[in-house]
C-alpha cells in the first residue's frame, strides 16, 4: 500500500485510510474511524499513520497510543472498535498502522455538538 503512493498509484480504498499525522481532533477522529468501521460491514479496516496520499511516506511522529488511543475511544457510546498497533519500518521512516477489528459494529459516538451549541439535539450519531 504505501509503495502504491510512492509509484503514485491508487492507494485508499474501502478499508485502508492514510494519514498524514495522528489526527488531533479526538471527536472527528472517532466519527471518521466509527463511520469507517460501519461501512466495512465487519471486514477489518487499516489506518496508516505517517503516509501522505500525494507525497507518500513522511513518518509518523512520535504518540504514545496508550494515550491517544483512549481519547478516541472516549468518544463512543460503550463500545469502540478494537485496536492493534504496528510500527513498519519503510524508507528510513516508521509508518504506525492501525487495525480496528469491526465484528462488533454498528459503533455509535457522541456528538461534540449535544448540549453546547443551541439546536444540536442529537445526542449520539
Amino acid at each position: 500500500m504505501i509503495q502504491h503512493v510512492v509509484e503514485g498509484k491508487p492507494n485508499e480504498d474501502s478499508r485502508v485510510e492514510l494519514k498524514r499525522e495522528w489526527p488531533q481532533d479526538h471527536a472527528k477522529a472517532a466519527r471518521l474511524i466509527a463511520g469507517h468501521a460501519n461501512a466495512a460491514r465487519r471486514e477489518n479496516i487499516l489506518w496508516l499513520i505517517g503516509v501522505d496520499e500525494e507525497t507518500g511516506a513522511v513518518g509518523a511522529q512520535h504518540e504514545e497510543l496508550a494515550e491517544w488511543l483512549p481519547k478516541i475511544q472516549s468518544q463512543f457510546d460503550s463500545l469502540a472498535p478494537r485496536c492493534f498497533d504496528l510500527n513498519v519500518p519503510f524508507n528510513d521512516q516508521v509508518i504506525v498502522a492501525l487495525l480496528f477489528q469491526t465484528d462488533r459494529a454498528p459503533f455509535v459516538v457522541r456528538n461534540p455538538s449535544f448540549g453546547k451549541e443551541k439546536g444540536a439535539v442529537i445526542q449520539f450519531e
